[in-house]
């Protein structure tokens, strides 16, 4: 069995004594992406805290899952995702907290949400609608830069990735 619970900001919750499992599940997610950029580490969640909603899955007391959320007006924003994979398929655990931020967003006022860069195939199923967007980097080193430049295509995603 899953619970969730929202948590807003850190003065209503007992979210910072969650931060070092927040970060563990994050660390969790982040080590399985086919694309690594930054490693947060557990200050991010700590400073962010105030300004984020959290969705928090727990089975029993143990923290199982979550989603960072950061709103401004009627918009809300996904950021980041952790989650014990070894539960995943038994509680169908993304698509959990995906579906119940939305739900509880729209009881909140939400009316616009971006659900953040994972899997396009769970916020299919909830009537999500992807709309194109663009990454832009650019490197310090400028001969790393004209490298980057010419290897574009082995970085850009294909359409069937996108799937």
């Amino acid at each position: 069995h899953t619970r969730y619970i929202s948590v807003t900001g850190v003065q209503t919750c007992a979210l910072p004594i969650l931060i070092d499992d927040v970060h563990s599940l994050y660390a969790l997610t982040a080590a399985r992406a086919d694309l690594q950029f930054e490693q947060l580490n557990a200050g991010y969640f700590r400073l962010t805290a105030p300004l984020s909603t959290y969705l928090l899955a727990f089975e029993g007391d143990q923290l199982i899952g979550f989603l960072q959320w950061l709103r401004k007006g009627a918009r809300m924003s996904g950021k980041y995702v952790g989650m014990d994979y070894t539960r995943n398929r038994q509680y169908d655990l993304y698509f959990g907290m995906v579906l119940q931020s939305v739900l509880r967003g729209i009881a909140g006022g939400v009316r616009d949400f971006d659900l953040g860069v994972s899997s396009y195939y769970s916020k299919r199923l909830i009537g999500a609608v992807q709309r194109p967007t663009r990454l832009y980097f650019r490197h310090h080193n400028a001969l790393m830069q004209a490298l980057l430049a010419r290897c574009r295509f082995l970085l850009e995603p294909s359409a069937e990735e996108l799937a």
